[in-house]
């Protein structure tokens, strides 16, 4: 793990045999405990369960004992919803005996997930879903933040088989799926046995979703539609997913035939109750929440600016859309209930981390409500273990205690059989190697606590030396600021060549809200008109570094990418010479308004694969002299960038509004 993205101490793996004596065994096969025993593991396996009267632990070579006496054993929790967005997290997880995490992803999620499979931190067993595939909306972009624009049917295929390819356990359907396309990423999906399950899309009642090949819904978002009482149902045509209006307007009995469909069907629901609960309450408890010390305050204060987002999704004020909401989760609550006397299969799970919702603790107030929705102690932790195996399919590996299967386990201080609540009295934790006691807990939550404090970790920025052949044109150093905090540091040097060319280096530093922290470094090549000629660029993190070589080529450009979970892939595109996007080097961008002035232009963008990115330039209005307004244009997403130069056309300021993203400011390091 390279300290420069994530300041932290873990503790020690050890493979060697370990032995928890004189412990209640509470195997989650069935609603019963089993006193007296003892469980040896070996790495993350289990190798022996028997009475501690038959057992010698040292005639079975154990090197470290535990006492288990009083306490009880049970298989580790699994948050079956999560964004699990970098190791620093992993405490959250461990802490509330969470070993288990299906969490959204991205390469970073898959290289994580090798890294935590190879124990080089302690972890939760990973289960990574792709990101959000989804529709266009009219404005231009997905739903979903960073989605995966799918719209035409027959290219479902092809994008199927490279996530299954790159070890994506599911495919993860977002809002604004066109109901053909869902239909043939589902068809897809069944040919390489990997399963659907996601966001209702806006356009189909859950039932149709589950027609089309969907077997698992994530939150209740839209299951309002073909279910609201008869009175609204008619005049019901604004559906989006952050409008809590159609939930508080449910027929129960349609609820309750859905729920025995569900049944029948074995479709899951992954309702985050929690999550809605949380994301409704009054601010001012919202913020008196013990869990937010392990959350930075940018966070917390991009938050309540989201809520004021999803209120205007709504078409109200934030209080308005809070008061709908929480009329909203008490039928959701209400939801968990039917479903269960119908005998349909649900998961535990939190959303987070989303408003107010911190991963970890939130999921013991999701088993809690499983309870008060009127399951049994018993069945409420079915779903946070043997039932999330058995939705992974894996019902043979882990879920429940039995010799062979995997040692992810909780010591817990009291029976969780009789009340859900011991589960959040943990005294240690066993996870893929790992014997993490209550003060090895404390100590990697008090480090979460400390770096929640403090700003980002921000990597080196320094640049190489320039090269002694060229003359420096410009160079400097920007702050990145992001929700009204220092997030981020770029510097940047262009060098005028011999023959013209003009080479620009850039290192951006730094991390997003809810996002890792990472380092770009950049050196790209280009001509006299500004258009790239070649470039390589590396993206580094905690778990591994990215890679690409771009080149010209007599019909365009092609690219070379080496992604961070292993995988290489090359792409082409056929077009004119163009000049590099913002994404590519932002540094480059003042000189372009500079030259051009007002313009409409398509510039080139590489990450993982080749794509352009329109942008427009005009004029700021009502703004200073030499302000200037970018407006981009990109598959799925679009932003506003007001760009402030200074005499000479260097940058003396940016502003960028995303939407659904964060407000960005860059300024000029004094």
């Amino acid at each position: 793990m390279n300290p420069e993205f994530i300041p932290f101490r873990f503790p020690e793996r050890s493979l060697a045999r370990l032995a928890i004596t004189h412990v209640n065994l509470v195997p989650m096969d069935s609603n019963r405990v089993i006193p007296d025993c003892t469980v040896v593991i070996e790495g993350e396996r289990i190798v022996t369960i028997a009475p501690s009267s038959q057992i010698d632990p040292a005639a079975q070579g154990v090197e470290r004992i535990v006492n288990g006496s009083g306490k009880y054993l049970m298989p580790g929790l699994a948050d079956m919803y999560t964004h699990y967005r970098e190791p620093s997290e992993a405490p959250l997880y461990l802490a509330h005996g969470i070993t288990a995490a299906r969490t959204s992803g991205n390469p970073f999620q898959i290289a994580m997930e090798h890294a935590a499979a190879r124990g080089e931190f302690p972890s939760p067993r990973m289960f990574v879903v792709t990101p959000g595939i989804d529709g266009v909306g009219p404005t231009g972009r997905t739903d979903m933040p960073h989605g995966i624009p799918l719209t035409r049917p027959e290219d479902a295929a092809a994008l199927v088989e490279k996530y299954v390819a790159r070890g994506y356990d599911e495919i993860m359907p977002f809002s604004l799926l066109a109901p053909d396309v869902l239909e043939a990423l589902s068809r897809a999906a069944a040919e390489r046995n990997v399963r659907v399950a996601g966001n209702c899309p806006n356009g189909l009642s859950w039932e149709e979703a589950a027609q089309a090949g969907m077997s698992g819904f994530q939150q209740l978002h839209i299951v309002a539609r073909d279910h609201m009482l008869d009175e609204y149902a008619a005049t019901q045509t604004y559906w989006d997913r952050f409008d809590p209006a159609p939930g508080t307007k449910l027929d129960f009995d349609k609820i309750r035939r859905l729920g025995g469909f569900l049944a029948k069907h074995q479709v899951w629901s992954l309702p985050t109750v929690a999550f809605h609960q949380r994301a409704s309450q009054p601010v001012e408890i919202s913020l008196a929440h013990p869990s937010l010390r392990y959350v930075h305050q940018s966070t917390i204060n991009d938050w309540e600016t989201t809520i004021i987002r999803w209120g205007h999704r709504g078409r109200v004020d934030a209080e308005e859309w809070r008061r709908l909401a929480r009329i909203r989760a008490e039928a959701f609550h209400r939801i968990v209930s039917i479903f269960h006397q119908e005998g349909a299969p649900q998961l535990t799970c939190t959303d987070g981390v989303n408003p107010y919702n911190v991963q970890g603790d939130t999921l013991h107030q999701e088993i809690e409500n499983f309870v008060s929705a009127g399951m049994s102690d018993y069945d409420a932790l079915r779903c946070a273990t043997s039932e999330a195996a058995r939705y992974m399919n894996e019902s043979k590996d882990w879920g429940t205690l039995e010799v062979g299967k995997r040692a992810n386990m909780i010591l817990v201080n009291a029976n969780p059989l009789r009340d859900v609540r011991a589960t959040r009295d943990i005294e240690t934790v066993f996870v893929n190697g790992y014997c993490l006691d209550r003060a090895c807990l404390d100590d990697l939550l008090r480090q979460r606590a400390d770096l929640a404090k403090s700003a980002p970790p921000i990597a080196s920025t320094q640049l190489a030396n320039a090269p002694p052949e060229g003359a420096v044109e410009r160079e400097g150093v920007w702050l990145e600021r992001i929700c009204d905090a220092d997030f981020g540091r770029i510097a940047y040097r262009h060098t005028r060549l011999a023959n013209g060319e003009l080479l620009v280096e850039e290192r951006h530093a730094g991390a997003e809200p809810r996002r890792q922290a990472l380092r770009r470094s950049s050196r790209l090549l280009l001509d006299k008109d500004l258009c790239v000629l070649s470039g390589a660029y590396d993206l580094e993190t905690a778990v591994g570094i990215e890679h690409g070589d771009l080149a010209r080529t007599p019909d365009g450009y092609r690219l070379t990418f080496r992604a961070i979970d292993g995988g290489v892939t090359e792409s082409v595109l056929v077009s004119d010479p163009l000049p590099p996007s913002d994404h590519m080097t932002l540094s480059t961008m003042p000189t372009l308004i500079a030259t051009l002035g007002e313009a409409g232009l398509t510039t080139l963008d590489a990450d993982a694969s080749l794509g352009t990115a329109d942008l427009a330039i005009a004029a700021a209005q009502d703004e200073e002299p030499q302000s200037w307004q970018v407006q981009t244009a990109r598959p799925g997403q679009k932003a506003t960038q007001t760009y402030r130069l200074d005499p000479g056309g260097k940058l003396a300021g940016l502003q960028e509004t995303t939407i659904l993203l964060w407000p960005r400011q860059v300024i000029v390091e004094k």
